[in-house]
């Protein structure tokens, strides 16, 4: 589990897809779900991040698993200090109460997220291990 922060677990994988359990976490609040992801969306989302920020105006955006995780990096000041905007939500199609009745407004987690740049340098290395050993974890630390 990740103190605070996001983190990306492998919980399995075939031909096509790896399937994660997705955490994100800061001082007040906590989402997770458990998404399926193309086998090579993680290396795609480790370039899209790579050097950020460039500068305060800088910002970027990765979506996995058909829209549902949103990760959203921006600076909050002019000093270029680095955040993030994490949005996970629930498939409305395949959210069932626990009498299998469809809900059709799926419950979702944003949480924000402040860390250092060198902490983001380190999770992308991790993600792309991961997608190559298909085991393991790649956390983003606050």
């Amino acid at each position: 589990m990740v103190s605070f922060g996001l983190q990306f677990e492998y919980l399995y994988h075939d031909v096509d897809v790896l399937e994660l359990r997705i955490t994100v976490e800061n001082a007040r609040f906590r989402g997770c779900v458990d998404k399926h992801v193309g086998r090579g969306d993680l290396v795609k989302a480790a370039s899209v991040l790579k050097g950020f920020p460039k500068n305060p105006d800088d910002t970027r955006e990765v979506i996995l698993a058909e829209g549902t995780v949103r990760l959203s990096f921006y600076c909050k000041d002019l000093a270029g200090h680095p955040a993030m905007r994490a949005t996970l939500k629930e498939d409305s199609h395949r959210f069932r109460t626990s009498d299998f009745r469809r809900i059709d407004s799926p419950e979702c987690a944003i949480v924000y997220l402040d860390f250092e740049p060198a902490a983001l340098d380190e999770f992308l290395k991790e993600l792309v291990h991961l997608q190559q050993r298909l085991s393991g974890t790649a956390s983003l630390t606050i």
